[in-house]
């Protein structure tokens, strides 16, 4: 797996001070027309979340520095998340050669695992007199105004889904749960002896995936396979693999902090598919997406295209084969509302197929075709009424 630039303290263990300066280095002095399209698209990106205020840029040749102050209601989580996509969307417009938070302390993301693989220190800042640019500056103000325009525009979008998901519960059925204190969970999965020893031999690894046929060796930090001839073979990665999923064809992703990452077959090559982290691997080229930051369910192809995405007040999600069960709250009212939402992907969109009023679950899995959840008091139930729309 890869990532498009180094970048130090891309989530950081800790920082000084409560703002957050940033350096970035840019492959080459971004041109004129470069320096535009920068500033469209961070003002695009920022208008997301308009609350994270951004300084005046400083530049120094192929240098430029800035600062961002993250509002008090947003998670830090959620910012460095969004700090992230901001420097993606400049690296599309400009490359950059690496990107710098200098006021983090250490780092604690796959990116910056990467990074310290490639880089021991990041270039130091140039010296002489920085500056900033009037041009860009005013190419800045004069895109706000249009992407806080576009970001409201796709909020009154979402508000018009938040009403056809009202309409769509009204019309989707109501599912029921029945104690079942003595659920069956379901095995792992475990390779036959002679090959689980060379596994074994290999790794060990933390778990097993048995896919199309294959098996599969998920390692902290790696993928074991066989190849052709009979070996295990291993495909180092910086995954810290902590869950796989797999659609009913026999596709495979890795689930790892924060992102998602596809297993090809035969060989075990793995390559970075999804920003975000999936609940469900839907056939080979798509996936669904439970975002909690955004409390929305989103459908993605493999490319990391989003096809749809629903504004439900989800939180975490589960894949149960081709149907995706969705923890989702309210919080609009004087006390939280919960729910549990089942959706099924139809198309290029997500469709509610049915709901449980009121109920929470920490975890769901199948077993014998039947799906059981685990709620937040330590419960198990059996969820009724699920074959009807799966």
């Amino acid at each position: 797996m890869s990532f498009p630039f180094p970048f130090f303290g891309a989530r950081p263990s800790d920082w000084t001070g409560d703002v957050h300066r940033y350096r970035l280095v840019f492959s080459a002095t971004p041109s004129g027309s470069e320096t535009a399209r920068i500033a469209a698209s961070l003002e695009e990106t920022l208008a997301r979340n308009p609350d994270i205020s951004m300084g005046e840029w400083s530049w120094n040749g192929r240098h430029a520095r800035f600062v961002l102050e993250p509002p008090t209601s947003l998670e830090m989580d959620a910012f460095f998340i969004e700090v992230e996509l901001l420097m993606r969307s400049i690296h599309r417009q400009c490359r950059l050669a690496e990107a710098i938070h200098e006021t983090a302390r250490g780092g604690s993301s796959e990116w910056d695992d990467w990074t310290s693989d490639r880089r021991t220190h990041p270039t130091g800042a140039p010296s002489g007199e920085w500056a900033i640019d009037g041009t860009f500056e005013s190419e800045r103000k004069r895109r706000r105004p249009l992407a806080l325009a576009g970001a409201a525009a796709r909020e009154q979008a979402k508000q018009e889904a938040s009403h056809a998901l009202q309409q769509a519960k009204e019309a989707s059925k109501t599912l029921t749960l029945e104690a079942c204190p003595q659920a069956p969970r379901p095995a792992p999965p475990v390779p036959p002896p002679a090959l689980k020893a060379l596994f074994d031999a290999a790794g060990p690894p933390t778990f097993y995936v048995m896919a199309a046929d294959r098996w599969l060796g998920i390692l902290d930090k790696g993928v074991l396979y066989v190849d052709k001839a009979g070996k295990v073979k291993k495909r180092a990665t910086k995954t810290k693999g902590k869950e796989a999923l797999m659609s009913e064809d026999g596709s495979v992703a890795l689930v790892s902090d924060f992102r998602c990452y596809r297993v090809d077959l035969p060989d075990a090559k793995v390559s970075e598919v999804v920003f975000r982290p999936p609940s469900a691997l839907i056939g080979t080229d798509r996936v669904v997406c439970v975002d909690g930051v955004y409390k929305t369910v989103q459908l993605w192809t493999m490319d990391g295209r989003e096809l749809h995405s629903v504004q439900c007040g989800a939180s975490r999600g589960w894949g149960l084969g081709t149907t995706i069960a969705v923890s989702a709250s309210d919080d609009s009212g004087p006390h939280v509302r919960f729910e549990l939402q089942f959706y099924r992907v139809q198309g290029d969109r997500l469709e509610l197929a049915g709901s449980i009023p009121g109920a929470y679950a920490t975890a769901m899995w199948v077993h014998d075709g039947r799906v059981y959840l685990l709620d937040a008091s330590g419960n198990t139930s059996e969820v009724k009424g699920l074959d009807e729309i799966r």
